[in-house]
């Protein structure tokens, strides 16, 4: 909460109690966006590189766009392949607001059914089936 005391005074974010599986994803639908929040900010930080999380996963679900950090070079990656979101970083989160507003929204939604059904388990059971 510290490390987004900026973002967190805005009326637009939200922070939700924790949810069982089932709530989840209804309650996170009604968003406009989903937020990625990134951990340590140590220089080099595997955790912070490498991880996804299972919001990620859960705005997928949703169907709403991610807003990603930056330094999270794996989401970061997922969210630009699929074009599901906004990347941002310490200089341009004090413009939020405006670049969000220049986004395409429902193109946006469009390719977050299609990365949705990209990570599916009937496309992707077949393969961990082969695998084992």
């Amino acid at each position: 909460r510290e490390a987004y005391k900026d973002v967190l005074s805005s009326k637009y974010f939200h922070i939700h109690e924790a949810l069982n599986p089932r709530e989840i994803v209804r309650r996170a639908s009604i968003y406009d966006y989903g937020l990625f929040p990134a951990g340590s900010e140590e220089k080099g930080s595997a955790d912070l590189r490498f991880t996804t999380g299972n919001k990620t996963a859960t705005y997928m679900e949703a169907g709403i766009p991610i807003i990603v950090k930056s330094k999270t070079e794996y989401t970061s990656k997922l969210i630009k392949n699929f074009n599901i979101g906004f990347e941002y970083n310490k200089n341009n989160i004090k413009t939020l607001k405006r670049s969000l507003k220049k986004l395409d929204y429902k193109k946006l939604e469009k390719n977050v059914i299609k990365a949705r059904e990209e990570y599916s388990m009937e496309k992707n059971f077949p393969r961990f089936e082969k695998f084992i």
